[in-house]
């Protein structure tokens, strides 16, 4: 059985992303998936898509606040 690991709605909050990724680390799924909202709202976008590229077979869709 494959393990996913689906988490969203991150907006700029790159400690809340980086506690994910500490989850993420300890889990070793199969597969890390998230359907979007990575920036908007939350200060810290930039890093937060810095993060992002790190994690190990990352799929995503485009949330609302990415096509705005």
């Amino acid at each position: 059985m494959k393990r996913i690991v689906i988490f969203n709605d991150i907006h700029g909050n790159v400690t809340a992303l980086r506690l994910i990724k500490e989850k993420i680390n300890e889990l070793k799924p199969d597969m890390v998936f998230s359907p979007g909202d990575f920036i908007g709202i939350g200060p810290s976008f930039n890093e937060v898509v810095q993060e992002i590229q790190t994690i190990p077979n990352f799929y995503a869709t485009i949330g609302n606040h990415e096509k705005y």
